[in-house]
This record gives structure tokens, C-alpha cells and sequence, in this order.
């Protein structure tokens, strides 16, 4: 008996190929293949996983740092727009004491 069998292929999860396991498996289902070996090469794929674990890390440490500065900027302005409030009354105290402003 005679098989039909795709012995070597590899999917989007070795790092260095272009297809999902989904899509290879519906590509042999076309072509009525009886069996198909696809390698993931467990390696690469944890060398990929690491590379995203480390670039979702760096990124999370950037953002907080970005975070924790426009909290520090946001702390500065809340400030400066409290002194100049307080300037602005005190001014117009002065204005309503020279004059009957308010009175």
C-alpha cells in the first residue's frame, strides 16, 4: 500500500517558516495527504518566546517610567496652578481692599 506523506515541513512557530499549524493541516487535507510531520523546534520557538518575554519586558519598564514622569508633571502643574490661584486672591483682596470691588 502506498502512503501519501509529507515527511519534513515546518510552521510559523520554528521562527523560519510562514504558515499556522492550522493552515498547514487544512493544505494537507487538500492534497489528501494520509500524514504529515511538522517540527516546531522546540529551541527556536523558546528562543522566540524569551525574545518576546524580554521585549514585553523592556517595553513595561518604559511605560511605567513614562507614567511615573507625567504623574510628576501632572504633580508640578497641579502646583504651579494652586500658587498662581493663590496669587490671583490675594491680588484681588488687595484690589477689593483699595476699592468697593465685590462689596
Amino acid at each position: 500500500m502506498d502512503y501519501k506523506i509529507d515527511l519534513h515541513t515546518h510552521s510559523l512557530a520554528s521562527g523560519h517558516a510562514y504558515n499556522t499549524i492550522y493552515e498547514m493541516v487544512e493544505e494537507a487535507k487538500k492534497k489528501a495527504l494520509d500524514a504529515k510531520i511538522i517540527e516546531t523546534e522546540a529551541k527556536e520557538t523558546a528562543r522566540a518566546a524569551a525574545e518576546a518575554r524580554d521585549i514585553a519586558l523592556k517595553a513595561a519598564k518604559e511605560a511605567a517610567k513614562a507614567s511615573e514622569y507625567a504623574t510628576k508633571q501632572a504633580e508640578a502643574a497641579k502646583l504651579k496652578c494652586q500658587q498662581i490661584e493663590a496669587e490671583a486672591k490675594k491680588k484681588l483682596a488687595a484690589l477689593r481692599g483699595k476699592t468697593d470691588i465685590g462689596r
